[in-house]
């Protein structure tokens, strides 16, 4: 790929992430001020599990099937990808209906747990569209689910109703998402599959060739959502919701320093696979941006009331104490991003996977332990203790690993 298109990818996947990140925290702010605190629970929950079910189903495929079509343009495997993601998908609704009359927003769950099939569609048009480096269709596809999810927030707001409607006008805003992809794929790749054949072979091959990448991204998934997930059985959905809005903010604060580091990374990986060390101007990049995370915790340390209120109204004012808890998980969480970046680099995931499966026992059993006793609070410091014990790890491995004995 030429230098100058490079530059428009980033410049498309920046833009992209942004745009639909900005509008994605409208919609929380509109929907948190509509719901209230429990009712906005009751979604933080709702969405969560479907984020888990939609990384489950994913499998890893996604960078391992965009790794072979950018390298070869064969699309030959997207079938089996998407028999495997709907195979997966249809095993994980029927266990959340199985289980739903025991959950929080039960109903609401049985109907929302489904757009994991227009999901899955969804995730192979974009696997496609990445892969060809159509990263503007990508980024346009991208933008429009989100001006589409959001829509379906100013339905909600004209016609009202609660988690249920609005669960519903998501659905149907999935899956126009999933037919915009595939119209978007069918006008703009000329080696798109008109006639999709099923190989079994193909299906047994990629299964074990995404195995490892598919556990990692799930276990990260769980581990970013444990938290939203087990509150509403640890303490109440009120509670869930509160501490929703402070994450949600943390979330938005998280996104220039995951853009920053997604520009980076193949030249990390180019750097790396010479001598598994960082150039000075990498070593520059990681200063500044470890530093542009710390004065990030510090704003919304300081700034966390007038935050909470001015976004959400004074509804909400028991999430300042947890955002303030919070803001202080942007510079350990861009360590652990940095740090698992550059493992992937160098094709040693192991580390990764370890620090994640120690850092998610931990934080379980703090969320267990803290959130009964101190609530919000509770809830905050299990996940600046976990986040904090996987930077340490990661760092302690990259030194191990990496730099010269």
């Amino acid at each position: 790929m030429t230098e100058v298109n490079l530059g428009k990818n980033i410049l498309w996947t920046v833009l992209s992430r942004f745009g639909a990140q900005g509008i994605a925290v409208i919609s929380n702010v509109l929907l948190a001020r509509y719901l209230g605190s429990i009712g906005f629970g009751e979604y933080a929950f709702v969405s969560a599990v479907v984020l888990i079910g939609n990384a489950l189903t994913t499998f890893g495929m996604d960078m391992v099937l965009i790794r072979k079509i950018s390298s070869t343009q064969d699309y030959s495997d997207l079938p089996a990808a998407l028999v495997i993601q709907l195979l997966i998908a249809i095993v994980f609704i029927a266990g959340v209906f199985i289980l739903s009359p025991s959950l929080p927003a039960g109903n609401s769950l049985q109907i929302y747990i489904v757009s994991l099939i227009p999901l899955s569609f969804f995730t192979v048009f974009t696997i496609a569209l990445r892969g060809a480096q159509f990263m503007g269709s990508f980024s346009f596809l991208h933008f429009s689910v989100a001006i589409f999810q959001m829509i379906s927030v100013f339905i909600l707001f004209a016609f009202g109703g609660g988690v249920e409607r609005l669960v519903i006008l998501l659905l149907s805003a999935q899956f126009l998402g999933a037919l915009l992809g595939f119209i978007l794929c069918v006008t703009q790749l000329k080696d798109f599959p008109r006639h999709w054949h099923v190989d079994w072979n193909r299906i047994l091959l990629l299964l074990h060739s995404s195995t490892q990448m598919a556990v990692i991204g799930t276990l990260r998934l769980v581990y970013e959502k444990m938290a939203v997930t087990m509150l509403p059985m640890l303490t109440s959905v009120d509670v869930t919701g509160l501490f929703s809005v402070s994450v949600r903010v943390v979330d938005a604060s998280k996104l220039g320093h995951m853009s920053a580091l997604s520009a980076m990374f193949p030249e990390m990986a180019r750097e790396n696979s010479l001598h598994r060390n960082f150039s000075d101007q990498s070593k520059r990049n990681y200063i500044l941006l470890f530093f542009v995370a710390i004065l990030l915790s510090l704003g919304l340390f300081v700034f966390a009331e007038p935050i909470i209120h001015l976004l959400f109204g004074k509804e909400f004012g028991a999430s300042v104490d947890a955002l303030r808890i919070l803001a202080w998980i942007v510079t350990p969480y861009f360590v652990v991003t940095y740090y698992s970046l550059a493992f992937v680099a160098i094709h040693i995931e192991r580390p990764v996977l370890i620090a994640l499966i120690a850092s998610l026992l931990l934080l379980a059993i703090l969320l267990i332990w803290w959130s009964p006793l101190y609530g919000l609070l509770g809830a905050a410091f299990a996940i600046l203790c976990a986040e904090i014990f996987q930077a340490v790890f990661l760092w302690l491995q990259w030194r191990y690993y990496a730099l010269p004995k």
